[in-house]
């Protein structure tokens, strides 16, 4: 858990973390099918543009990333990497699950988005240096 401190310090570096399946945690409940509401994912949303958001990046497993966002954006896919769409003003990135064991080519896919989203990122703030 982060503490208000440690969220403001990633804040001032221009990160920010959530949970969108945070019914599971909060309630130490080990239930498979808790899923964030329509609502949770209308508040994230909300909070996202609120927040003039460049990029979010999203670490989960595939099906539950595209459960989440299929019917607000239809172009969401379980693609690693950069997706077709965006929310708000955001770049929306897809990084997989880090649970179980990753091997082989999967692992090299989820190792290559994890990269691509720091060089973006690096680029994003030389822009922002710049300009």
């Amino acid at each position: 858990m982060f503490t208000q401190k440690k969220t403001s310090q990633l804040l001032r570096l221009g990160i920010g973390l959530t949970d969108l399946n945070r019914r599971v945690i909060a309630s130490g409940d080990k239930d498979k099918a808790a899923r964030p509401t329509k609502e949770d994912i209308q508040q994230f949303v909300g909070r996202a543009v609120k927040l003039n958001s460049k990029v979010l990046a999203f670490v989960t497993n595939a099906d539950l990333f595209v459960e989440l966002f299929k019917l607000r954006y239809p172009g969401v896919t379980g693609t690693l990497g950069l997706q077709s769409f965006k929310i708000g003003y955001a770049e929306v990135w897809f990084l997989g699950s880090p649970a179980g064991m990753l091997r082989g080519e999967v692992l090299t896919k989820q190792e290559d988005a994890f990269f691509a989203l720091g060089e973006r990122i690096s680029a994003l703030k030389e822009e922002s240096a710049k300009g």
